[in-house]
């Protein structure tokens, strides 16, 4: 009986040392919806509670690419279907589903498609291409306020951001790896509004004129505490990218384009990630 006892506790310990592995998701979060996510879970449990789930337990940087990061303590074997959720403020993705008989699992989203791997050094990740939207407002803030609202006026015109402030900007997005804040800017394509810019309505002062717009065109502008500059329209490639090009394994080539394993002396291409280049060794 006393043998049978301690061979009971014995697996009974076994068994919960076994079910409390730790599994980590991984998010590197692409999408324009913010820092304020939560990760929800259905399958076989709620991992993370009801919805919308649970808000990162840490961010981490692994090469170079930020991760939001939530740990599971147990639940091994368990099939999950994780969801990216805006902390339900109407704005959700769906992981891959995964079984939890792992350490680690890696995804990369931008809030429509989806990437999984398994190596985050590498992550060489391409999403559909951005979008821009016709007749918004592109603001690289600069100005280190907590918040940006911007009010357009044309004379004889209505007012085309709305009543003084104007529209707060509080999406953003990110283009060409830069991140705009964004604002609505309907019009006729024609008319041409003065902009103000400002803190809580112009609290403290903080206020200013600065560039004029044409409603109706998407225009990016970078606005710094007391000045509001146009800005090119950037370079939109084909798909937002994670590419660690100072983690790529450097291939070298002859001239004539044949592969070298080992480069002695003479002149190389080098190809690293997506970069070329010519080098004398």
């Amino acid at each position: 009986m006393k043998k049978s006892l301690l061979l009971s506790l014995a697996l009974g310990a076994m068994a919960m040392t076994a079910s409390a592995a730790t599994h980590n998701i991984y998010v590197a979060n692409l999408t324009d919806w913010g820092s304020d996510v939560a990760l929800y879970s259905w399958g076989d449990s709620e991992i993370f509670g009801g919805w919308p789930g649970a808000t990162p337990d840490a961010q981490e940087t692994i090469s170079g690419v930020k991760y939001d990061k939530w740990v599971i303590d147990g639940h091994d074997g368990e099939v999950a279907h994780p969801i990216l959720n805006n902390n339900n403020n109407n704005k959700q993705v769906d992981l891959n589903m995964i079984t939890l008989d792992e350490e680690n699992y890696y995804f990369a989203t931008n809030g429509e498609s989806v990437n999984q791997y398994s190596d985050p050094s590498k992550p060489e990740t391409t999403f559909e291409k951005i979008e821009l939207q016709e007749g918004w407002l592109y603001l690289l803030d600069k100005t280190g306020w907590d918040n940006l609202a911007v009010y357009g006026w044309a004379t004889g015109k209505p007012e085309a951001l709305g009543g003084w402030p104007g529209t707060e900007a509080t999406e953003s997005v990110t283009v060409a790896d830069q991140t705009y804040k964004k604002v609505p800017f309907n019009g006729d394509g024609v008319t041409s509004y003065n902009l103000i810019f400002s803190h809580d309505g112009g609290g403290e002062g903080k206020q200013f004129d600065g560039c004029a717009a044409v409603a109706g065109q998407t225009t990016f502008i970078e606005v710094t505490a007391t000045t509001a500059t146009i800005l090119p329209t950037p370079d939109i490639e084909s798909g937002v990218k994670v590419v660690m090009e100072e983690n790529a394994e450097a291939e070298y080539y002859t001239l004539q384009g044949v592969r070298v394993a080992a480069p002695e002396t003479g002149i190389y291409i080098v190809r690293k990630g997506s970069k070329v280049s010519k080098v004398v060794m």
